[in-house]
């Protein structure tokens, strides 16, 4: 038991993390056996980068991760996996720089998840996110939160989500990055112009101006994309 400290990348087919934490800073603690059951734990987690091995098919993964002010961890479930290889996962206290602005600057989970991988291919993915109590902010509740996904260098999507207590997953994934949640931030959005997407159960005014040369028609349209 205890905290360890890694002083480099350390790998290992299989790790039992009984009841002791294990700091990697900016290195990564890499699982090389792909069972889904080839990290286990009692209360311990990894504070920083999880590397684990990925089967092919469709299995599902627990990540026990955290911050040195509690356990945080992700449960990634594949669907479908025809390429194998491995998925890093880590999570951070506080809210991102990327943190998209059409959520609140108040209301919000001051907590977020990166994931990164490294070769696994032709899946969907399901992906569970636990969270503290004390990580939601202002008038943030389980209930109210949306989840977001970043995708560099600026690109911010709302995926499908759910919300349960300390927790919220995001269903139908293709692709990782950075994840986190907030309450949409109503007063914000007045007008919409170009793809800029919305958060769900905001309000906006849609506008269009069209030019019709000769014979034909201009048209527009919106989506609500959950």
């Amino acid at each position: 038991s205890g905290n360890n400290t890694l002083a480099g990348n350390a790998s290992a087919v299989t790790v039992d993390l009984g009841a002791s934490t294990v700091t990697t800073n900016a290195n990564t603690l890499s699982v090389t056996s792909n069972a889904t059951g080839s990290v286990s734990r009692t209360t311990g987690y990894v504070i920083g980068n999880l590397n684990r091995a990925i089967n092919t098919g469709t299995n599902s993964y627990a990540y026990a991760i955290g911050t040195s002010g509690g356990y945080t961890p992700a449960t990634i479930s594949l669907n479908g996996v025809t390429t194998g290889g491995s998925i890093t996962a880590v999570t951070l206290n506080g809210v991102s720089a990327n943190y998209p602005a059409t959520l609140s600057a108040t209301d919000r989970l001051a907590r977020h998840w990166t994931i990164t991988n490294n070769g696994v291919a032709g899946f969907t993915a399901d992906v569970q996110f636990d969270y503290l109590g004390g990580d939601l902010t202002g008038a943030a509740t389980s209930s109210s939160i949306k989840a977001y996904k970043f995708d560099g260098p600026s690109t911010v999507s709302y995926p499908t989500y759910t919300t349960g207590s300390n927790t919220f997953t995001v269903t139908g994934l293709s692709s990782f990055n950075e994840f986190g949640a907030g309450n949409c931030d109503v007063s914000s959005i007045a007008s919409v112009t170009g793809t800029s997407p919305l958060c769900v159960g905001s309000s906006a005014t849609y506008s269009a101006n069209s030019v019709v040369l000769g014979s034909g028609t201009g048209a527009w349209s919106s989506s609500d994309n959950g």
